[in-house]
């Protein structure tokens, strides 16, 4: 079996890889004695300017065999997939096509594979567009056959050619052989003259080729006139044609046959059938009867069917008769057959053997499994109505299918399992919540679970324990995805009980830090969460890591560690955007949602627009209204911080607009509400804004908790009671501290600050500012004090006469009326170096203040050791000393640190 099977190449090899048949790989051999088809093969070639080569007709009329004999004929290298019903399966339909393309270059898209592979549903064109970039890369121009395209019904597989169609790179052609027209925009490609078509009217054998097959291939000496009559009442079918001829061999009455052969097309693949089938010897017909529910035939796999031991030697003699089978290899082990003799043959056995049809796909599974082919054993165990094995080998290959994402062909499997099926294999359940959970159907994951938790609670104790931990873990990821407040507990408990090798575990963690996030832990989330970082190292859990590097990100955020925020923000960002085009789905949102609130409190206003802009366009692709409403409320604040009161009412409107449709969770909504309330405040809204924070402003959303704690203070600020400001300022600074939560805290402070200068309390106010300044100066906070307007431009102005922070103070004052982020303008002590540091230097420089060793540095910068050296020579160079002490003395004296 090593020979008939291949593993895709991936990153990593220890990411789960599927097991792909190679045969389904091969270019279909060349036939011997095959009628020319000069014609044909000429429109080919011509075609090869264009983008589509679409031979569409049905069944029988020579597609394979019309590119076979082109193939060894045309310049460009040819890859082939050949299609089955399997395929449907994105994940399994993908899988084959870049195996296809890694035989012209073996690196090819390796990375566009892993989003392929992720077991959470995303958009094929997150990773077309990483494929289509490496293709456009190859040097010499190839075809790619798709090959039976008709068994595709899967909508997202006709979308994502249709995507690849309307970007294919220059050096690529696509053949596409069907029997029905794909719903791809046919009319649009012929505009374009983009679409070469070859249909039943093109293909049909013309009297000078039916007279060749009958008289020259198949050696009847037929007379013009019967070739003509089989040819009109065939209508140039070959396989019909074909079917004729070898009815005719061997027989004395051929005049008779032809005038007999009458009727509708139907009626003569009947008689053809019939009139074939019993010519060929009782063990032949029994062979072929028994193997025709082998999508694939080798010779052990036949010998398993039939019983016998001369499989091999079978399929040779059926090659040699032109029966209608095709060797799918140049060693000749692998074969099948023509697809609707196949399908006339397992009607006939169906008619004429039907009891042994389920003890035939018996021995297909027992064979299969033992071969590793296990995925395809369930296939002929649930046509075989052998629900039992079914179940029990689905249990066995579940957690790769989930790994590879091949969800779909899960959950069609599970639907055809009968209810006592799922009494005997408790499992099942699991399978089906987490399958569920992945496509987002909450209710059904929840029914599922009650269903397996129903069942444990009937098994004996042996019995229960195995599973119990398991079902601890899905009714954990459960509550995690949908913000229980248990999920902390629940997800404790299922990681303490679980296995170290159970293959849930990585996303339980990444669970257990959103769920302390939730609930204002701030300090265990990063626990968790760094530890997921290692847990979750390997190229193969890349897409968990675009999930856990932005959550990571916030909480450190939430922390007031916004440069190590940033760190993991653009870390992010490099995957979700490789090659600088973002990849369409919901962890590319997610990423630019939350790096638009770390970018925005540094005052990158402009990079905010470019990744709040990019989440409304992916969102409105990937049909997320939810990420568009985050986004466009995004996009009101920025304009507020512009001072565009229009502009922010202009996306406000927008988000209302959708939130009539719809309504979203409490994280979407907190954030909403709280940019709606800023915008009364700029309107002099009061009444209103005080309505809301009256009503709403009591309490807080899981993710983003102080959100509306800010608001009540704020609108007591601008009520002028002062006094009641600064009691509930009081208390939210203490919680802040005793929580943990930096940003919080500065924001508190400001607040705190502004408060106290009202109230004529200028010294505590400077102090209060003082401790704020403290907190942000060293992370490079900007907005949180901005954003406070006039009233806190003077209090600046105040602490820079006095000598308070000065350098950060005027990095703060000249942000004041900016309309976007632009360099600030060196200072004083900037001015008195030859050369200013960049802004990288002076984040570096602080860290070696701070007592980090070059490693240390090089892992919170992700950078190479080298780089930092390379920027440790530059910053002596420029402060004119010669080792780090030295350095960090003389920022000092230039208020540099």
């Amino acid at each position: 079996m090593a020979d008939a099977s291949v593993t895709i190449n991936t990153p990593s090899s220890t990411s789960p890889q599927p097991l792909l048949l190679t045969t389904k790989l091969f270019l279909p051999p060349v036939r011997a004695n095959l009628v020319p088809r000069l014609r044909l093969t000429e429109r080919l070639n011509e075609g090869l300017t264009r983008k589509l080569t679409l031979i569409s007709a049905p069944a029988g009329f020579g597609k394979t065999t019309l590119l076979s004999e082109w193939i060894p004929h045309n310049e460009w290298s040819v890859i082939w997939v050949s299609l089955d019903e399997g395929d449907n399966d994105p994940t399994r339909f993908w899988s084959y096509f870049i195996a296809s393309l890694q035989q012209l270059n073996p690196d090819l898209g390796t990375t566009a594979l892993l989003l392929f592979h992720s077991p959470q549903p995303l958009p094929p064109e997150s990773g077309l567009t990483i494929l289509i970039n490496e293709i456009a890369t190859l040097p010499e121009p190839f075809v790619l056959v798709l090959d039976d395209y008709h068994v595709i019904e899967n909508a997202s597989l006709h979308e994502a050619i249709t995507f690849l169609l309307d970007h294919l790179p220059p050096q690529m052609h696509l053949f596409i052989t069907t029997r029905t027209d794909p719903p791809f925009p046919l009319s649009r490609l012929r505009g374009r003259e983009q679409l070469t078509e070859l249909r039943a009217e093109d293909l049909r054998f013309t009297p000078d080729e039916a007279m060749a097959l009958f008289n020259q291939v198949m050696g009847l000496s037929l007379s013009p006139r019967d070739i003509a009559a089989l040819e009109a009442r065939t209508e140039g079918w070959i396989a019909g044609l074909q079917l004729a001829a070898l009815s005719m061999q061997g027989r004395d009455d051929l005049p008779d046959f032809i005038a007999a052969f009458t009727g509708t097309h139907r009626y003569i693949l009947d008689y053809l059938t019939d009139e074939v089938l019993e010519q060929r010897p009782q063990g032949t017909e029994d062979f072929l009867l028994q193997t025709s529910i082998l999508d694939r035939l080798c010779g052990s796999l036949c010998d398993a069917l039939t019983g016998g031991r001369d499989g091999q030697t079978t399929l040779e003699l059926l090659e040699q008769a032109n029966l209608f089978i095709v060797p799918l290899d140049d060693e000749r082990r692998w074969y099948r057959y023509h697809r609707l003799f196949a399908e006339v043959l397992r009607a006939r056995l169906r008619q004429v053997q039907p009891d042994i049809v389920p003890e035939l796909h018996h021995r297909a599974w027992e064979w299969l499994e033992q071969n590793g082919l296990t995925q395809e054993a369930v296939h002929h165990a649930l046509v075989g109505r052998d629900f039992e094995q079914a179940a029990r080998l689905i249990e066995l290959v579940h957690s790769v299918m989930w790994q590879n994402g091949e969800i779909k062909t899960l959950q069609a499997w599970l639907a055809v399992l009968p209810p006592a099926a799922w009494h005997t294999h408790p499992r099942l359940w699991l399978v089906q919540a987490w399958a569920a959970m992945t496509v987002g159907d909450f209710s059904e994951a929840d029914e599922a679970l009650r269903e397996a938790e129903a069942v444990l609670a009937l098994l004996d104790e042996d019995s229960a324990r195995s599973l119990r931990p398991e079902v601890w873990a899905f009714r954990a990821a459960y509550a995690s995805l949908v913000r229980d407040p248990a999920a902390v507990e629940l997800t404790q408990q299922a990681l303490q009980a679980l296995p170290k090798d159970y293959w849930l575990r990585g996303m339980l963690v990444i669970f257990l830090g959103a769920a302390y996030y939730s609930t204002g832990d701030l300090n265990a989330a990063a626990k968790v969460l760094a530890q997921g970082r290692s847990m979750l190292a390997t190229p193969g859990a890349q897409s968990h890591q675009i999930h856990l590097l932005p959550l990571d990100g916030m909480v450190h955020h939430a922390q007031g560690s916004l440069r190590r925020a940033r760190s993991l923000i653009r870390q992010a960002l490099d995957r979700v955007e490789p090659g600088g085009q973002p990849i369409p789905f919901v962890g590319t949102l997610f990423t630019y949602m939350c790096a638009s609130q770390v970018l925005y409190d540094l005052n990158e206003l402009d990079q905010v627009e470019v990744y709040l802009t990019r989440c409304v366009e992916q969102a409105v692709k990937i049909g997320s209204t939810e990420a568009q409403v985050f986004a466009l409320s995004g996009l009101a604040h920025l304009s507020l911080a512009r001072d565009d009161l229009a502009a922010a009412e202009n996306h406000t409107r927008q988000v209302e607009a959708l939130l009539r449709a719809q309504t979203f969770n409490i994280n979407i909504m907190a954030f909403v509400e709280y940019h709606h309330f800023l915008l009364l405040l700029k309107q002099d809204n009061l009444t209103d804004a005080a309505a809301w924070a009256e009503t709403r402003a009591g309490s807080s959303g899981p993710l983003m908790p102080y959100f509306h704690r800010l608001a009540r203070p704020q609108i007591l600020i601008a009520q002028g009671n002062f006094d009641a400001a600064l009691d509930n300022l009081t208390i939210l600074i203490q919680e802040a501290q005793d929580t943990g939560h930096g940003r919080l805290l500065i924001k508190a402070l400001v607040l705190q600050a502004l408060a106290l200068q009202a109230q004529g309390r200028g010294r505590q106010a400077l102090s209060a500012l003082d401790q704020a300044l403290n907190l942000a100066e060293p992370e490079g906070y900007i907005r949180p004090f901005v954003d406070e307007g006039q009233p806190m431009a003077e209090l600046l102005r105040q602490a820079q006469s006095r000598g308070l922070r000065s350098n950060y103070v005027s990095q703060l004052l000249a942000a004041f009326g900016a309309e976007e982020t632009s360099p600030v303008p060196p200072t004083a002590s900037h001015a008195s170096l030859i050369e200013p540091l960049s802004p990288r230097e002076l984040e570096l420089l602080r860290l070696v203040a701070d007592g980090r060793s070059n490693g240390e540095i090089a892992q919170e910068l992700v950078v190479a050791i080298g780089t930092v050296k390379k920027h440790l020579n530059n910053i002596f160079g420029k402060l004119d000393v010669r080792n780090r002490t030295q350095a960090v003395a003389r920022a000092r004296e230039l208020d540099l640190l």
